[in-house]
C-alpha cells in the first residue's frame, strides 16, 4: 500500500502489521452458558465502527470474567478489531477505565510503543483503504472471517511518531462530532429497549387501553418456518450479512441464477421476520423484518422465519424477537459445540409471550417503529460526518497532504 502512485512517501516506511505490535490476540473460544454479573462481556456487537458500544451489554460474573480475562487481558487503549461476522473490520480503541471479558470474534492490538502509537493505527484501521484491502482479503470466503495471521500482515504504511500523533490528533477533532452522534444514538436505543421492555410485558399500558393480557407460547402466536412453495420465487435473497446487529433488513439482492437446493434454504414473505439461530449471530441480535421481497424470497439457512397468526400484528411480532429477555434466554438455550452452536425450533415453541388485543398490539408497534425511525435519522447524519471524514483520512494517511510537526531542541 502506497500514496496511490507506488511510492512510499518519503521518510515514511512500509511495513506489516505484525512488525509493529506487542500483541496480537484475540478474545475468549470459551462461551458463557450463564449471563449476570459484574463484569462486561464484549462481542463483535459491541464494536462499531470507531467506538464501542454498550448500549446492548450483557455481563458475566466474576469467575467467568476471570477465567475469560487470564487469557484475553485487554488494556485501556488497546485497539479492538472485530474478525468474524458481518461486522468484520470494524475497530474501536478501548477507552474504558475497567476490565471486560472479550469473545474470540474480536481481536486485541497493541503496538510496541517505539514503533506506533495505537491512536494512529485507530485511524489507519478505519481508512477506506484498509476497509477496502479487509473487504478483498474476504472475498469468496462463505464465512467471513479474518485470521490473526491475516490481520499481523495487514500492509502499514508507517510515518515517524511525531507525524503519527499529529495525524491521529486532527483526526481525532472529527471523531468528538462523530462522538456526540454516537451518544445520541446510544440515548435514543436505550430509551427504545427500555421502553420496548415495558410495553411488551404489560409493565407499563397505553392511555386507553385497559384489556387483559393472555399468557401464551411464542409456537402459538406465529408459524414458525412456514412451508411456502418454491414457484413463487421470484429471486428476492437475504444472506445473514444482509442483515444488522440492530434486526434491521440491509439489503436484499437478487439471485435468480439459484437452480438447485432451493429446498434447503429459508423461505419468507413480506411482514415475516428473521432471526438468527447460528452463534454468534444470535447473541449479536442479528435479524430482520422482512419488507421489499415479491412473493416469496429465500434466505440462509441459518435463519428462523416467523409468520404472525390471525389476530397478531407482525411488527409486534418482530419486536417480541428484539428484546434483551429474548435474547439472552435463546443464549442459553443453544446447544452444540464451538461455532457451530444454535438455538433449537424448540425454545421459539415454547417461549412465553404476553399477548395484548390486537389494537395494543399495534399501538405498541407503531411506538416503537417512530423510534426506529429516529434512530434511523441520526444514524444516517452520523454516516454523513463519518463520510467527510474518510476523505480527510485518504489524503493524511497515505501522504498526499503531509503535516507539519515542530522539531523539539
Amino acid at each position: 500500500m502506497s500514496d496511490g502512485k507506488g511510492k512510499v512517501p518519503e521518510g515514511w516506511e512500509a511495513v506489516r502489521l505484525s512488525m509493529i505490535l506487542d500483541v496480537l490476540k484475540d478474545g475468549t473460544h470459551f462461551s458463557p452458558q450463564e449471563f449476570g454479573g459484574p463484569y462486561k462481556y464484549i462481542t463483535s456487537k459491541n464494536i462499531r465502527f470507531g467506538y464501542i458500544d454498550l448500549s446492548d451489554i450483557q455481563s458475566v460474573s466474576e469467575e467467568i470474567h476471570r477465567k475469560i480475562y487470564k487469557g484475553s487481558p485487554v488494556k485501556q487503549g488497546d485497539i479492538l478489531l472485530t474478525k468474524d461476522g458481518a461486522n468484520t473490520g470494524n475497530v474501536a480503541i478501548n477507552n474504558l477505565e475497567e476490565e471486560f471479558s472479550l469473545l474470540s470474534s474480536v481481536a486485541i492490538l497493541r503496538g510496541n510503543k517505539s514503533k506506533l502509537e495505537n491512536p494512529f493505527l485507530f485511524q489507519y484501521l478505519l481508512s477506506q483503504k484498509m476497509q477496502d484491502f479487509i473487504k478483498a482479503d474476504m472475498s469468496g470466503q462463505a464465512i467471513t472471517r479474518l485470521t490473526l495471521q491475516k490481520i499481523g500482515n495487514f500492509p502499514i504504511l508507517l510515518p515517524p511518531l511525531p507525524e503519527q500523533r499529529k495525524i491521529a490528533a486532527i483526526l481525532s477533532t472529527w471523531d468528538d462530532s462523530l462522538a456526540t452522534l454516537t451518544n445520541l444514538l446510544a440515548a435514543k436505543r436505550q430509551q427504545k429497549r427500555g421502553l420496548a421492555e415495558a410495553l411488551l410485558t404489560g409493565k407499563k399500558r397505553l392511555p386507553g387501553f385497559a384489556g387483559e393480557w393472555e399468557e401464551k407460547k411464542l409456537g402459538e402466536v406465529a408459524e414458525i418456518n412456514p412451508a411456502d412453495t418454491l414457484q413463487d420465487f421470484q429471486g428476492g435473497f437475504i444472506k445473514m450479512e444482509d442483515t444488522s446487529e440492530e434486526g434491521q433488513l440491509l439489503r436484499i439482492s437478487e439471485n435468480t441464477s439459484i437452480q438447485t437446493g432451493l429446498a434447503g434454504f429459508s423461505r419468507f414473505r413480506n411482514n415475516d421476520t428473521l432471526i438468527a439461530k447460528i452463534t454468534p449471530c444470535f447473541e449479536n441480535g442479528k435479524g430482520a423484518y422482512v419488507q421489499g421481497v415479491r412473493g416469496l424470497g429465500l434466505g440462509s439457512t441459518e435463519f428462523f422465519v416467523l409468520r404472525s397468526k390471525a389476530d397478531i400484528d407482525a411488527r409486534w411480532l418482530y419486536f417480541q424477537t428484539r428484546t434483551h429477555h429474548f435474547n439472552s434466554r435463546g443464549t442459553t438455550s443453544m446447544q452444540g459445540s464451538g461455532g457451530q452452536r444454535r438455538v433449537p425450533r424448540d425454545f421459539l415453541v415454547r417461549y412465553d409471550v404476553f399477548v395484548p388485543p390486537l389494537p395494543e398490539q399495534q399501538a405498541i408497534a407503531s411506538i416503537l417503529s417512530t423510534l426506529d425511525g429516529e434512530i434511523a435519522s441520526l444514524e444516517a447524519l452520523r454516516a454523513k460526518v463519518q463520510e467527510q471524514k474518510r476523505g480527510l483520512m485518504d489524503e493524511l494517511l497515505t501522504g498526499r497532504i503531509r503535516v507539519k510537526v515542530e522539531e523539539t531542541c
